[in-house]
């Protein structure tokens, strides 16, 4: 084997480690082979450093692990407690994963000029200090444990991404959080009072269940489209000031709105939401989704006409009139208490394309649109 090339000697091992399934084992065969040989010796870290994207602590050894992706080494992954100057990453990494049990400090990543991913496993714990990230990172996301201050300056301009884990529940501060940012994702714990200035210019937004804080007007970026409140089954409930003007999607869980915005696109409502319908106004509106416990009565008038899409209570019983549902609507969803003993006459749109029911309202004479 001495007398063969290095590409030949590659290519051998290649074929061994794409010939057994388990990667560990088959990356210990070759590193064995190695030492019966000195030109594969040479370059079997060479060989194995590109296959072995995943390392782990055995009794105090980096040892190579399994591969996650064989293909294509942009992605890297620690596994158990490794000490972090322990590894050499390459720098054509662009995705870097974090295993649950890691928790050591991280001195520097900016040296990886291409990693735009970087996710933080559950134990994850320590606080990122200045000049750690690198200007290339997109998407930051951290485990459930992670709860340290932000520090300003910390998270670089380029991330656009931010999701923080569950225990997480700091006070956001002017500058803490990047300029560049445009979704951000607060965890199940969050409940800081955010005030005005605090977010920057960000169109995605996302509240944790135990969210209770009132949110004063001004307080959310102008910026904003998509607000999300997450589901909160204690009937919980968060209480707005006036929504910025440009939101189009809004997930209101339970919770209370002086008014709506004329941009609404998207309303859906939560589980426990269970109050009279006011939103003729919203001429914009196109999807309307009730929670499970909604059961008001709707009456005609009560909807928008520019609707298409409608998802009725699982809860809901009332008797639909004519008039209830606008004529626009190309998508009717109904729930499992509408009333089995209404004949449909002149209620479904003429343009209605999707309807779905639930088995027990078969008795209902349809009067279903061509």
């Amino acid at each position: 084997m001495d007398k063969l090339s290095s590409l030949i000697i590659t290519s051998i091992c290649n074929d061994l480690l794409d010939s057994v399934d388990n990667q560990h084992g088959a990356i210990i065969d070759v590193l064995s082979l190695a030492l019966t040989n000195r030109r594969l010796f040479e370059i079997v870290d060479r060989i194995t450093t590109k296959r072995s994207l995943y390392w782990k602590r055995n009794e105090g050894v980096d040892t190579p692990g399994y591969t996650p992706d064989l293909t294509n080494p942009t992605n890297y992954l620690f596994e158990n407690n490794v000490s972090f100057k322990s590894i050499m990453i390459p720098m054509s990494i662009t995705t870097l994963v974090f295993c649950d049990e890691f928790n050591k400090v991280i001195t520097t990543l900016q040296h990886l000029t291409s990693l735009n991913t970087l996710i933080l496993g559950r134990g994850y714990n320590k606080q990122i200090k200045n000049g750690i990230l690198p200007n290339s990172l997109i998407t930051l996301v951290f485990g459930q444990c992670y709860n340290q201050v932000i520090i300003p300056g910390s998270l670089p301009s380029s991330i656009t991404e931010l999701v923080f884990g569950e225990k997480y529940n700091k006070p956001f501060e002017t500058g803490t959080l990047p300029s560049s940012l445009m979704e951000l994702t607060l965890g199940f714990k969050f409940n800081q009072v955010i005030k005005k200035g605090d977010l920057p210019s960000i169109t995605t937004l996302q509240f944790g269940p135990e969210y209770t804080q009132m949110i004063s007007d001004g307080a959310l970026p102008s910026s904003l489209t998509s607000l999300i409140m997450t589901e909160n089954f204690s009937n919980k409930s968060v209480s707005f000031g006036q929504l910025p003007n440009n939101i189009k999607s809004f997930s209101q869980a339970n919770s209370s709105v002086l008014s709506y915005p004329n941009s609404l696109t998207e309303l859906t409502f939560g589980y426990h939401y269970n109050k009279v319908l006011d939103i003729s106004s919203l001429t914009s509106l196109k999807m309307l989704k009730f929670g499970r416990l909604y059961d008001q009565q709707i009456l005609p008038g009560m909807i928008p006409t520019s609707l298409t899409s409608l998802s009725f209570s699982p809860n809901y019983h009332y008797p639909i009139v004519p008039g209830v549902i606008p004529t626009s609507v190309t998508y009717l969803k109904l729930g499992q208490r509408f009333n089995n003993t209404i004949i449909l006459r002149n209620i479904l749109p003429p343009g209605l394309r999707t309807l779905i029911s639930l088995p027990w309202v078969a008795t209902i004479s349809w009067d279903i649109p061509q």
